[in-house]
Formats: structure tokens, sequence, C-alpha cells
């Protein structure tokens, strides 16, 4: 961004600012003041990101490497781009395919200008977006192996959704992390529960939700070898139902593909306190 566009922004800024505060105290058109400034700050932001944009370019990638990895090495462990997810929603909210621009798409609320290639452009988001890949296959060889977790119902949009109009899923993204499937026996359970306690039955409901997630779990096969947990859990019954054994059968297909195609699959079932 030259000198004219910059001092050009903070002036519009700068004035839209003093309208907003005149605004609050004459409580006249405050929503409208509001949003202009909101407008103008969004403009400034997006012109500043896409000016060191433009100047990253010029660097060779060596050097862009470098500056990635200080960007996304924050604290061992407690990285920017696996924060920039809300907290046990995965993935973040849809893409709106008749948006052009991730500026104006739900799946941008939140995210960190540098992910934004609508602020950053899409040759540099990428750009980064690899860099956290290769940083997550640099930590194979540590003690503690990075782990994304998330639940069974979601596992569909995390294997096909598109993230930031950039073409790549999270699967993608999450390649070289181990993976751990969460499974609640109560999503899948009818609200018989107060009848005898081995003989709870499946409810008929959640049955697609299977599908899909066996589904889903298929598709994982086309990507990279890694360790997927199906972690069953359920805090009320002391040993599994006799009728888990349709949901056991369902997911045996996906696991025994996965398992044959060269991923480490394991299974892990909590009750209450107790793993069995």
């Amino acid at each position: 961004m030259d000198s004219t566009a910059r001092i050009s922004l903070e002036a519009e800024l700068c004035e839209l600012y003093d309208k907003h505060l005149s605004s609050l105290r004459s409580s006249n058109d405050a929503e409208v003041a509001k949003c202009e400034l909101e407008d103008a700050i969004v403009r400034q932001s997006k012109a500043s990101c896409l000016d060191i944009s433009a100047k990253l370019t010029q660097l060779p990638r060596e050097l862009r490497d470098i500056i990635y990895s200080y960007v996304l090495e924050e604290r061992p462990y407690d990285r920017p781009l696996v924060r920039f997810f809300p907290k046990d929603v995965v993935p973040p909210s849809p893409c709106c395919s008749s948006s052009p621009s991730s500026s104006i798409c739900p799946c941008s609320t939140g995210l960190a200008h540098f992910l934004n290639p609508d602020f950053m452009g899409e040759t540099i988001t990428l750009e980064i977006l690899d860099a956290f890949k290769t940083d997550m296959r640099a930590e194979k060889g540590r003690r503690y192996r990075p782990n994304y977790s998330l639940h069974w119902s979601e596992l569909k949009e995390f294997a096909s959704r598109e993230l930031f109009h950039l073409g790549t899923t999270l699967h993608e993204l999450c390649e070289d992390m181990r993976l751990s499937v969460r499974l609640n026996i109560a999503d899948v359970l009818t609200e018989e529960k107060h009848t005898e306690r081995l003989e709870i039955g499946l409810s008929t409901a959640p049955d697609d939700a299977i599908q899909s997630a066996v589904q889903a779990l298929s598709t994982l096969r086309s990507g990279k070898p890694r360790r997927i947990t199906l972690a069953f859990s359920d805090e009320a019954l002391e040993r599994p139902p006799k009728n888990m054994n349709h949901v056991f059968r369902a997911l045996g297909v996906p696991f025994r593909e996965l398992k044959s195609s060269g991923f480490d699959m394991r299974l892990t079932y909590t009750s209450g306190d107790r793993d069995l």
C-alpha cells in the first residue's frame, strides 16, 4: 500500500470514528455510524494484509517458510492454527458455495487474518497451511504426537467439507495428526434406559448417522495412513449393552478396510471411570 493510499484510509477511519462518537452522544443514526466504522476497519485491515502479502511474495520461498514458522510456533502444542477452530466444533462454520469471497462467508467468522485468503490472498494462505502440515510432520519423531478429536457425527464433514474457499479439507490439513473419533453410547440408544440394562435397544433415528460415519471412515483410505482411535464411552452402563453389536458390525467394515490400508486402527471402550 503506497503512502497516499495509507493516509487516505487513516483519514477515513478518523472521520468515521469521530462520526461514530458524535452519533453516540446524540443517539441519532448510531447503528449506521457503527456499521460504517466497522466496514472501514475491515477495508483498512484487508488493504494492509494484502500489502504484506505482496511483499512476502517477493521473498524467496525459504525465507517465507521461516516467517510462517514464526507465525505458527507461538507455544509448543498450543498452536494458533489449531486454536482457530472453535472449541468442540469440527469443522468451522460451513462455506457458502454461492459466495465468491470468504470475507462474507460464515467460515471466516473468528478466522485469523493470516488464514483468510480474502485478506492475504490464496497463494500465501495455502503456503501457511502447507507450513502447518510440515510442522505437524516434524512432530512425528517427538514423544507427544498431536491429536485431533471429533465427534462421530462430524466425520462426513471432516472428510469432505472444503475449508476457507481453498479447495482443501480438514482431513487433508490434519493428515499428520492422530485422529480420535468420540462415540457416546447415549447417542445411539433408545430412551428405554430404565429397562433391563443389557437389553437396551438401538434407536432407529441414528441409523442414518451411523451409515454416514461408516461412509466417511471409508473415504479416509485415500489419505495418508495415521492412527485412528474409535473411542466409545458410556457413563451410565457397567458394560456394553448387547445390541451394541449392531454398531460394532457397522463400523467394523471401514475399521478393517483402513487397517488393511496401513492405518493404525484402535478401539477403546470407557464405562464410567473404567476402560473395558
